[in-house]
């Protein structure tokens, strides 16, 4: 008998042992099936042919992959890219709070700013859209403010960087 014939011959013997196995202890798992033959022979079954006497012994193989969680509060299982948008708390330190808190502000203050030059103070304007600046302006100069005093603004972020 040449050493294949060897080799087939023992993994013949581990596929019958995975069904007395089994018959015997019928709730185990894949793993603990492996891990029994590899204690009676001293070497293990290739996984393929191990799995495939499991089922024929009528073992039941899990489902592959990692099962899915439960989400509190919901009927059903949620996929995991599908997490709920929410405000994360801003950091620890003070400066990274106040930059957190300008950028609010930022972000709540309209886009165009319209000025217009008076005697004792300008008068500032605030409009969200370039067409309301447009109507503003427009309302300005039918009322009789000279083009002159009138300013126009965007409001963009500063390419340079400076402390306080």
């Amino acid at each position: 008998m040449g050493r294949d014939a060897k080799s087939i011959a023992m993994a013949k013997k581990k596929v019958e042992y995975v069904a007395e196995v089994l018959k015997a202890e019928p709730g185990l798992t894949v793993k603990a099936v492996g891990t029994k033959i590899h204690e009676k022979f001293g070497s293990r079954l290739y996984y393929q042919k191990l799995r495939e006497a499991f089922v024929a012994a009528g073992g039941r193989v899990a489902r592959r992959g990692r099962p899915r969680k439960q989400v509190k509060g919901t009927s059903g299982v949620r996929a995991k890219g599908r997490r709920v948008a929410r405000r994360r708390k801003t950091g620890r330190r003070t400066a990274d709070r106040v930059a957190a808190k300008a950028a609010r502000g930022l972000k709540a203050m309209d886009a165009y700013l319209v000025v217009i030059k008076t005697d004792d103070k300008p008068l500032v304007r605030s409009v969200a859209s370039k067409e309301e600046m447009a109507g503003f302006v427009a309302r300005q100069l039918v009322v009789g403010t000279p083009l002159t005093v009138i300013g126009c603004y965007v409001r963009q972020p500063l390419a340079i960087e400076f402390e306080v």
